[in-house]
């Protein structure tokens, strides 16, 4: 086959002849590569943005268990002795999860007085300031549903959230 280029001018004659229907052939062979190759790369991407987001996740949660340690514990010492103490010594009553969760509670309180008015679980995810993706989310919608069924939010619909009221009777 002889070379056939958009400048000359044999692309551009009557669409009659072997060299039109044979580059046409080549284009859409080379285009079909090109969506394989798009799509290989999309999965790729996809996965890696998967990964990233659950290694964003793993972080968080390592950091909000590290400030949780550093919380509730202390160093003191005793006649030379070194001894850890742990403050409350464990889960408060009332409060259901791990002793680790309760500072993320505290934290989601906290998002939830300072808020105007009810929040979606997107919101409160950007005030405990953890990456956007679906396992934070669940992770935080799971909490907030906790929370909800303890009493101390209020469920107004799916995924809105608000203090509970206080009923007086």
């Amino acid at each position: 086959m002889r070379g056939v280029g958009l400048a000359g001018g044999d692309l551009c004659q009557s669409t009659k002849g072997p060299e039109v229907g044979s580059v046409l052939e080549l284009l859409e062979r080379r285009e079909a590569a090109a969506l394989v190759r798009v799509e290989e790369a999309r999965t790729h991407a996809l996965a890696a943005a998967d990964r990233l987001d659950a290694a964003c996740v793993e972080l968080s949660n390592l950091v909000i268990a590290r400030l949780t340690v550093a919380e509730s514990t202390a160093v003191a010492v005793e006649g030379g002795e070194t001894v850890l103490a742990i403050a409350g010594g464990g889960p408060r009553p009332g409060v259901r999860g791990a002793a680790r969760d309760e500072a993320v509670y505290s934290r989601i309180s906290e998002i939830f007085n300072k808020a105007a008015g009810p929040l979606r679980v997107k919101q409160v995810c950007e005030g405990l300031g953890l990456p956007p993706g679906r396992n934070a989310t669940e992770s935080v919608r799971s909490k907030l549903r906790r929370l909800a069924d303890d009493g101390v939010l209020d469920r107004v619909e799916d995924g809105l959230f608000t203090l509970a009221s206080t009923v007086v009777r």
